[in-house]
């Protein structure tokens, strides 16, 4: 009785050990409440970790549904991260998985289960967006001639469903370069083809009826435009400018700022910035769309400055829950390596100023 006692045990603990990062029911610090949306921030620096951050409790920790995995090794799988996509339940994100020769790997990953599930090997892919129940995005492949030799890559537009896990790639015939969703309708995809030639074009959800298209940045009734303001000794500024859709009168909503960010994306009430001055670096500011009033909103704390980025956040995430906005910060004394690669992140909050500094 007492051996199978023993071999039960060390059975139990031989499958607790390969599970891996796709454990249905993990433990130990990442826990899987019921997701809200105004809770939690994930975001990846390049060829970072996937972190996740509590502004509720005030948290962060390497969102790695595994509980036995120490994440210092490429076997993890929410390391080596180049981009991640986030949306409400899912993230989409590309892995190198054999260094920056060996391509990328695609994953999605389920957030309400806690599951990691590997879809697309590729030499390289574009953004990705999540349109209702599926996420689109294009990448690449490798063709050959007669001889097997390598003669070039060409891209395929795919379209993956979370829920029901399939990944169909919607072409006919390769494209000579990356195409990225702009942005869409209940029936059109505007996409944006990544060449030297920045040209748009329209096309249904199952990217057929190709048709040239322009593209004008519109949030509410407004058309805006960014433009950047160089100076004679190298230094740079951004210009914001808007026009009511059904007018050509245009305004200045805000000049002179090194970065800015809209405080939501996918509601946004006003853009936050920085002013590359160097008594004025570390001071935020809010200008809200509805009158273009301005207020400071906070300070970065004693002891951290902003990175090089300023306000900007990374890509594929708004770094935006529960009224707070997510900012990179480092330490004072932090080295550059540590500034470009940190993951401490200033959350503020624009309504009250309220503000916490999370390390994972």
């Amino acid at each position: 009785m007492k051996k199978k006692i023993t071999l039960l045990l060390l059975l139990s603990l031989i499958i607790s050990a390969l599970w891996g990062c796709g454990n249905k029911s993990p433990t130990g610090d990442l826990d899987f409440p019921e997701i809200t949306g105004d809770r939690f921030v994930y975001a990846a620096k390049m060829y970072g970790k996937l972190i996740r951050y509590d502004v509720i409790d005030k948290k962060a920790v390497i969102a790695c549904p595994d509980p036995l995995c120490r994440h210092d090794t490429t076997s993890c799988l929410v390391t080596n991260i180049f981009t991640a996509y986030v949306s409400h339940d899912y993230i989409m994100y590309g892995r190198l998985e054999e260094g920056i020769l060996g391509g990328y790997t695609i994953y999605c990953y389920d957030l309400k289960n806690g599951i990691i599930s590997q879809l697309l090997d590729c030499p390289g892919y574009q953004s990705v967006t999540f349109i209702k129940e599926a996420a689109y995005f294009s990448a690449s492949h490798v063709e050959y001639d007669g001889d097997g030799k390598p003669k070039g890559s060409v891209w395929d537009v795919y379209r993956y469903t979370m829920k029901s896990k399939e990944l169909v790639m919607l072409n006919e015939e390769g494209l000579g370069s990356a195409v990225s969703v702009e942005t869409y309708t209940d029936n059109q995809i505007l996409w944006w083809d990544c060449d030297g030639s920045g040209s748009y074009f329209t096309t249904d959800y199952n990217f057929k009826n190709q048709t040239p298209a322009t593209y004008e940045l519109r949030t509410g009734d407004y058309v805006y435009d960014f433009k950047t303001i160089y100076g004679e000794d190298g230094t740079f500024t951004h210009t914001i400018c808007r026009k009511k859709t059904k007018s050509d009168n245009w305004e200045e909503v805000v000049a002179g700022i090194f970065s800015y960010r809209l405080d939501n994306a996918d509601d946004p009430k006003g853009i936050v910035y920085n002013i590359n001055e160097k008594s004025e670096w570390d001071s935020i500011y809010y200008k809200k769309l509805s009158d273009l009033s301005v207020r400071k909103i906070g300070t970065v704390p004693k002891g951290y400055t902003l990175t090089n980025n300023g306000v900007y956040p990374e890509i594929g995430t708004s770094f935006y829950a529960d009224g707070y906005i997510g900012i990179y910060v480092s330490k004072n004394s932090a080295k550059h390596s540590d500034t470009h690669n940190g993951n401490t992140v200033w959350f503020v909050n624009v309504d009250t100023g309220d503000n916490f500094v999370l390390t994972p």
